[in-house]
C-alpha cells in the first residue's frame, strides 16, 4: 500500500505499529500516536504504518494513506472477533442513515447504569494475534525499517522474530499494571488485566522503553534498569489564533470514553455541577468527545453533550474556563497539555497534572475534592482577571514545555544516535 508521497521521502524506515487506527483523531492515544508520525515524517524518517486488523472504514484508510508513507495492515488473528466488528460498522451504518446512535449506544442506553459492560464489549481486545509476528518480520526485511516502535505492552511478542539490525522501542503510553491497580481500587472496569512482573517481562525484550511521563519513566527504570528509558510526552503547539469572544459563564469538557473519564466527569456532575448552578445558575457545561456515549439519557440542567466536535478550535475560543475532573489513571492526561496550550483557565486535579514536566501547578488550579473543585470554578467565573492570569502563565509553561522541540527531543536523539552508533547524551 503505497502512499505517492513515499517517493519525496528520504530513507531512514521506521515502523508504527499499533492495535488500533490512529486516524480521525478522537482521542489522546490517537493524537499522541498521529502526532509522533508526524514529527517523524517532518525529521526526514519514511513512517510506516502497520494494522494489526484490516481497515473496513474508508475515511480512516483515507486518512492513513495521506499521513503516513507506506500502509500495511494484518488479516489473520481471530476471524469470529473481525466479523463481529465488521458487523457492527455495517449495522452502525444502516442507524446512521436512519439518524439513530451507533449500535454501541442503543446497547449502553438499554444496560443503563451499567452501559460501562458495552463499552468494554465494543472496545478492541488488547490481546496479540497469533501470525501477527512472522507478518511484522517480513515486512522489516523487505523495506529495511531502522526501527520499529509498537504501542502498548500486549504487542509484545510482535518483535520476536525482527531482524537483530531493527531497533525495537515500546511506547507503553500507559503503566498498564499502575492502571489496573487505581482502576480497581476505584470500582472501575475495562483494563487490561497484568501485574508488575508480568509487566517487565514484556519490556524486557525491547531494545528501549518510551515511556510518556517522568514519574513513570522512573518506575520504569526500577523495573528494567539495563534499559535506555526514554521520556517522551504530547506535544501541542497553540493553535492559530482566532478573533472569538469568550461567553461569560460557559465551562469545557473534552474527552473520549474511557473508564477514568467518564469517572472524573460522573463525579463532577453529582457532585459539583449542582453545587456551582446553585452559586451560578447562568453557568453552561459543554460535553465534547465521545465520552457522551457512558451519558445517555442523562440529562442535567445547563449541561450539553456534544459528541465529536470537527470544530473543536472554536469550543475552546468560546470557553471561559476549562475543566478535567479526573480523580484516576496513569499516563500523561492530554486534556491538560490541550487546555494549557491554548492559554486557557483550567481547573484539574493533582492526577490532571501528574507527571509533566516542571511546574504545571503553577499553570492551571488544581483543586483535590469536590468542595475546592466547585470553588475554583465558582471564583474563576466570577473574575476575568484571575482566569487572563491564569491563562497567561499556561501559555508560558506551553512554550517551554509543550513544543515539539522540547517534547521529541530525546526521542529524536536516540533515533539519530542508533543510527550513528553514538550513545545519545540524555540517557549516558
Amino acid at each position: 500500500m503505497h502512499h505517492p508521497s513515499c517517493s519525496n521521502r528520504g530513507n531512514r524506515r521506521i515502523a508504527v505499529v499499533c492495535d488500533w487506527v490512529p486516524y480521525p483523531v478522537r482521542s489522546g492515544d490517537n493524537k499522541r500516536t498521529a502526532e509522533m508520525i508526524e514529527v517523524l515524517r517532518s525529521h526526514g524518517w519514511h513512517v510506516h504504518l502497520v494494522l494489526t486488523t484490516p481497515l473496513t472504514r474508508k475515511d480512516a484508510k483515507r486518512l492513513c494513506y495521506a499521513n503516513v508513507d507506506r500502509l500495511h495492515a494484518f488479516f489473520g488473528g481471530n476471524v469470529f472477533a473481525y466479523l463481529f466488528r465488521f458487523a457492527v460498522r455495517k449495522v452502525d451504518g444502516v442507524l446512521y442513515h436512519l439518524k439513530l446512535p451507533p449500535l454501541r449506544d442503543i446497547v449502553s442506553w438499554l444496560l443503563g447504569r451499567k452501559r460501562h459492560l458495552a463499552v468494554d464489549l465494543f472496545s478492541r481486545l488488547p490481546t496479540y494475534k497469533p501470525g501477527f509476528k512472522e507478518f511484522l518480520a517480513k515486512l522489516a526485511v523487505k523495506y529495511e525499517w531502522e526501527a520499529v516502535v509498537v504501542n502498548y505492552q500486549w504487542l509484545h511478542p510482535a518483535i520476536e522474530d525482527l531482524p537483530d539490525s531493527v531497533l525495537a522501542l515500546l511506547d507503553t503510553i500507559d503503566l498498564q499494571h499502575k492502571r489496573v491497580e487505581q482502576f480497581e481500587s476505584s470500582g472501575l472496569t475495562g483494563v487490561h488485566a497484568i501485574t508488575r512482573e508480568e509487566e517487565a517481562d514484556a519490556m524486557r525484550g525491547f531494545d528501549a522503553i518510551i515511556a510518556i511521563q517522568e514519574a513513570e519513566a522512573a518506575e520504569i527504570r526500577d523495573m528494567c534498569p539495563d534499559k535506555p528509558i526514554i521520556t517522551l510526552g504530547s506535544a501541542s503547539p497553540p493553535p492559530p489564533e482566532r478573533h472569538v469572544e469568550e461567553l461569560a459563564n460557559r465551562l469545557l469538557y473534552v474527552g473520549g470514553a474511557n473508564g477514568a473519564n467518564i469517572d472524573g466527569l460522573r463525579r463532577f456532575l453529582d457532585n459539583c455541577w449542582p453545587a456551582i448552578r446553585q452559586t451560578c445558575p447562568e453557568a453552561q457545561l459543554r460535553v465534547c468527545g465521545y465520552i457522551y456515549q457512558a451519558f445517555l439519557g442523562d440529562q442535567r440542567e445547563g449541561v450539553t453533550f456534544l459528541g465529536h466536535v470537527d470544530d473543536i478550535e472554536l469550543e475552546y475560543a468560546e470557553a471561559a474556563l476549562l475543566i478535567n475532573p479526573i480523580w484516576v489513571g496513569t499516563g500523561l492526561k492530554i486534556k491538560t497539555v490541550e487546555a494549557l496550550a491554548r492559554g486557557k483557565a483550567l481547573v484539574t486535579t493533582s492526577k490532571g497534572v501528574e507527571g509533566m514536566r516542571g511546574n504545571p501547578d503553577l499553570a492551571c488550579a488544581i483543586a483535590d475534592s469536590d468542595e475546592a473543585f466547585v470553588s475554583r470554578v465558582l471564583a474563576f467565573l466570577a473574575s476575568n482577571d484571575s482566569r487572563t492570569t491564569l491563562g497567561a502563565a499556561a501559555g508560558e509553561y506551553a512554550k517551554q514545555y509543550l513544543s515539539i522541540e522540547a517534547v521529541y527531543e530525546e526521542f529524536l536523539s536516540f533515533l539519530d544516535s542508533h543510527a550513528s552508533g553514538e550513545p545519545p547524551k540524555s540517557l549516558t
